[in-house]
């Protein structure tokens, strides 16, 4: 029985799986970390503590597993995070995370320059977090550190050069790097010069299923898994995700509700979308299509902030069993929900959350519930935006957060539209597993996705609740004017910009 190992390198924790062939999740395994943030609004972390905990958690799986068993393991993990690398083809300093925020007085100068050297999709797509911003900040803050730097990768990238010594990129993360040129489909020399990177630091980019490299012997060591075993380059998470929710495979689109709220719709073409990012994908050589993808930064790090920091819940239950009723009226009470600023609606790292219409009755299961109201109400701005969302049928829900029914629930009545729920997919770890076993096996994912997933569980609107959140969903658009940028304005008065 050949089986395949997954690994999802995400935001505070790896996730990694091993499947059967087509796709199937049979183990799993998960290790934590945290974030440094040596400053406010800066989020870092040694890449070596990436390596250490996928070690861990994949000598964890490979406890169910013979060696000769595994045939192939596939890496995908947050995209955007940049990993400097120095001659040795070693971490030179922490890896700057995708939701750093201490570039964000440096978008509008840099977007004034990708625009006057004629990239202006690069200019609007660029934000807080993107790979080309924080290399200029490293030129400009950091210059010594940056004249050490021979290359970048991105975090699941560090992981693929830990098993394989191998360095490179694929395309979705080279297209989302806002270094990219999509007329010419390869890395932008005008961008890069405008910003003085180097074009020998860009890393080669390959497609999802190319075998990248195989476990060395010290990986093999420190992970488990046997030496000689194959690696693919594999892609990001939302991709990998899309892929084991069928995205691919019906053209459905698909949200994934984890640690920021993402909705990713596939185009057989290459596009530049007129809102979000358009994710290049590239199955095998030659083989291109666009994931156009659209986010709020924050979704399910809302819900943690408000159970964990705030009302310091023991559990994500909400205790009110009145409350928890789907057609519960929460009356004026909304959540904005922009709590990290924004990059796809209003381009803002400003832009600020906020609960509106609270009162001495506020009880806080209907904090809870309006947290979720206020995330569903995000993401129908997004799904509104789409090119193409007047003729979806149905949405697929991936991530943490699909695990809530009373969550789709209120989400298919936000969106009047159907919510289906797959069993048997386990996200990103799993979307990885399947791109390696398509290399190895020569089958095509859409095939394995076919097999891996299967209905679950399907949400339709409740009449009632679609026409109380149309209500509230007008006044949800209002706050971005009223409260979302109350802070910035107040800054620039007193003079503190």
């Amino acid at each position: 029985m050949k089986r395949f190992i997954g690994i999802d390198l995400g935001t505070s924790s790896v996730k990694v799986v091993v499947t059967d062939r087509y796709g199937r999740v049979e183990h799993t395994a998960t290790r934590g970390y945290e974030l440094s943030e040596p400053v406010v609004q800066w989020r870092e972390i040694d890449p070596m503590v990436w390596w250490h905990a996928t070690a861990m958690a994949t000598s964890e799986v490979m406890e169910h597993c013979a060696d000769d068993e595994i045939a192939g393991v596939g890496v995908t993990g947050q995209m955007h995070t940049v990993v400097p690398l120095n001659v040795d083809e070693m971490p030179e300093g922490p890896a700057i995370m995708w939701n750093d925020q201490r570039t964000a007085h440096m978008v509008p100068r840099v977007r004034q320059t990708l625009e006057k050297v004629g990239e202006h999709y690069l200019a609007r797509i660029v934000s807080t977090g993107s790979p080309a911003i924080n290399l200029a900040w490293i030129k400009t803050e950091q210059p010594v550190t940056f004249s050490r730097i021979k290359t970048f990768v991105i975090g699941p990238d560090w992981i693929v050069k830990c098993l394989t010594g191998s360095i490179g990129t694929d395309w979705c993360e080279a297209s989302t790097s806002s270094l990219f040129n999509f007329r010419q489909g390869t890395w932008s020399k005008v961008a890069c010069e405008s910003l003085g990177i180097p074009l020998s630091m860009l890393p080669e980019i390959q497609s999802a299923s190319t075998i990248a490299g195989y476990v060395s012997s010290a990986a093999g060591r420190a992970s488990g898994v046997p030496v000689g075993v194959p690696v693919v380059r594999g892609t990001g998470d939302n991709p990998a995700s899309a892929i084991a929710a069928g995205c691919f495979v019906e053209n459905a689109p698909v949200i994934s509700l984890g640690t920021s709220g993402v909705l990713i719709y596939a185009v057989p073409d290459i596009i530049c979308a007129e809102r979000g990012k358009s994710v290049l994908f590239s199955e095998v050589p030659g083989d291109l299509l666009t994931l156009v993808q659209l986010s709020i930064q924050t979704c399910g790090s809302a819900v943690s902030w408000l159970v964990n920091d705030v009302l310091r819940c023991t559990s994500y239950n909400i205790e009110d069993a009145a409350v928890n009723d789907p057609t519960y009226d929460t009356g004026r009470l909304i959540f904005y929900p922009f709590l990290n600023g924004d990059k796809t609606m209003y381009g803002d790292s400003h832009v600020r959350g906020a609960f509106v219409g609270l009162s001495l009755d506020t009880s806080r299961s209907e904090l809870q519930r309006a947290v979720m109201e206020g995330i569903s109400m995000g993401l129908r701005q997004l799904v509104e935006c789409a090119d193409k969302s007047k003729s979806w049928g149905e949405v697929r829900v991936v991530g943490g957060g699909s695990r809530s029914d009373l969550w789709l629930r209120i989400l298919s009545s936000v969106l009047d539209t159907r919510i289906v729920r797959l069993a048997g997919v386990e996200g990103a770890s799993q979307g990885a597993a399947m791109i390696a076993a398509s290399s190895v096996l020569g089958m095509k994912l859409d095939m394995l996705a076919r097999r891996a997933s299967r209905l679950s569980e399907v949400f339709v609107p409740d009449r009632k609740m679609v026409s109380l959140y149309d209500k509230k969903y007008g006044m949800f658009l209002q706050l971005h004017d009223t409260v979302g940028t109350l802070g910035v304005e107040r800054r620039s008065h007193l003079g503190l910009d």
